[in-house]
């Protein structure tokens, strides 16, 4: 196989790949979550770590990783360039910072530093770390369970492996195939699907 074919083949590999899709789903919902971003940058994104994946396909090499490994830590580091470079944005040239003991707010009894009117919620817009609504959370967390309720037995067992391990790592734990274990990914991305999670 000349270096050509090997990246086309890494390529399409990646490209084809559930576990690859899952992530970046996945990956895509939480940088949605920060206060940096919103929903409709949700498809720009997703682009975004494909782009990157099939552009780092070439540096593959089955014999250092497993495919899923590869995927997981390009997709991180595609998700850390993305953070660099909006926070690059927020710092450049005409974004004027704003002093918050300089800044007055209230009325005319409470006017003081804006810095005194601050809550909590605002420290975590302002890192990004947006806080999980209790109700959402209560609702997600009852959406899996009536999903994993659904799925068939041996299905239901990968999908809790895999909340603690790669998917070669539960394929060898539980003695089955890389493509079974694909193909029970598949199963659950339906049901869960069907559930109300992971929808753009």
């Amino acid at each position: 196989m000349t270096g050509l074919e090997g990246i086309m083949t890494s390529s399409h590999e990646i490209v084809s790949n559930a576990y690859a899709q899952s992530v970046i789903r996945i990956k895509a919902h939480q940088l949605c979550r920060r206060a940096d971003f919103s929903r409709s940058d949700m498809e720009d994104l997703r682009q975004e770590m494909w782009l990157y994946l099939v552009k780092v396909a070439r540096l593959f090499n089955p014999d250092r990783a497993c495919l899923e490994t590869f995927i997981a830590r390009a997709i991180d580091s595609c998700v850390a360039i993305i953070l660099r470079d909006r926070q690059r944005e927020k710092r450049r040239a005409g974004l004027d910072a704003t002093s918050l003991e300089g800044t007055l707010a209230g009325g005319a009894e409470e006017r003081g530093p804006l810095s005194r009117h601050l809550v909590p919620t605002d420290q975590s817009r302002r890192t990004g770390n947006v806080p999980v609504d209790p109700v959402e959370r209560l609702e997600t967390v009852e959406a899996v369970s009536v999903a994993m309720a659904k799925l068939p037995p041996k299905v239901r067992s990968i999908a809790k492996r895999l909340m603690h391990a790669s998917p070669t790592a539960v394929a060898k734990e539980m003695g089955i195939s890389r493509r079974q274990v694909r193909n029970a990914i598949d199963e659950m991305e339906g049901v869960f699907r069907d559930a109300g999670l992971g929808r753009d």
